[in-house]
């Protein structure tokens, strides 16, 4: 899992220390000075790489950082519905944007999506699970 990882990092550029962690509910880089990858462990090691690819391209543009100022200039500016849209486009373009650098720097869109759908169901499953809970 460590040399996957190394080998994303190689590829990226990147030289900068990030953490590993494992045991998260959503596959997350959170951090602006000590990054931190989160994922979750119901990944095989062959879908690692996608994962790790999309995740330290956040890293590589700085998107943590760039999400922080947009947060706090929704904070700000709440009362304005086109902030919120943009805040809403933001964020959908940089997770367009690392998927398709990880499927460019990879090769393969039909794995890449395949991992993508496998996470989202299990996001989605969690919400449906949480939601008949509260209806209890």
């Amino acid at each position: 899992v460590l040399q996957i990882f190394e080998d994303c990092k190689t590829a990226l550029r990147i030289q900068k220390k990030i953490l590993l962690k494992t045991g998260a509910e959503q596959t997350m880089i959170v951090g602006i000075f000590r990054p931190v990858i989160y994922i979750k462990e119901d990944f095989h090691k062959d879908e690692l790489k996608y994962v790790f690819m999309h995740e330290l391209c956040h890293e590589k543009h700085k998107d943590v950082l760039f999400s922080l100022v947009a947060a706090v200039l929704m904070t700000i500016f709440w009362f304005n519905p086109v902030v919120w849209l943009a805040f809403w486009v933001f964020r959908r373009d940089l997770e367009v944007y690392c998927d398709d650098r990880a499927i460019k720097a990879l090769g393969s869109r039909r794995e890449y999506a395949r991992v993508l759908v496998k996470s989202a169901a299990v996001l989605f499953l969690s919400v449906l699970l949480f939601l008949a809970e509260i209806r209890r």
